[in-house]
């Protein structure tokens, strides 16, 4: 695949045989696409953390559980398929915003807090003890 800027048809031949040039490939889960944007990347990454979310909805209500722990399974298994390959991509504000979107989503159905209760993500993160991500996306 060819990452290039303006709809422009590349031939790329080896050993004669002419290789057919494509608008998006997945390797290793990733989309990548000819225009070097990952915006269907990111979106099938939103797509695939309510799953993983709701593998764990049992111990998401549970009262028994500290919200320490649930943190650290949140960062674990929800946070890992949710940011997976993202290093690897150039993100856009876009995609940053709607990534820590779903997190701070998430970070809510830990805590059992809707946006209706009109608290601020400063505070369900101070309550979480738990640092925004884009630290992660940054870097």
């Amino acid at each position: 695949m060819v990452v290039r800027q303006k709809n422009r048809h590349t031939r790329i031949t080896l050993e004669n045989e002419k290789l057919e040039q494509v608008e998006e490939s997945t390797c290793l889960g990733s989309v990548m696409s000819a225009d070097g944007k990952c915006v269907t990347d990111v979106k099938r990454r939103i797509s695939l953390t309510p799953a993983m979310v709701n593998k764990f909805s049992k111990l998401w209500r549970s009262t028994g559980i500290s919200n320490e722990t649930k943190v650290k399974l949140y960062e674990t298994f929800v946070v890992t398929v949710l940011l997976y390959g993202s290093e690897c991509c150039c993100l856009r504000k876009e995609d940053e915003r709607r990534i820590l979107t779903v997190e701070m989503t998430w970070s809510r159905t830990l805590l059992r807090v809707t946006r209706r209760d009109k608290m601020r993500n400063e505070t369900v993160r101070g309550i979480l003890c738990q640092e925004t991500k884009r630290h992660w996306l940054t870097e």
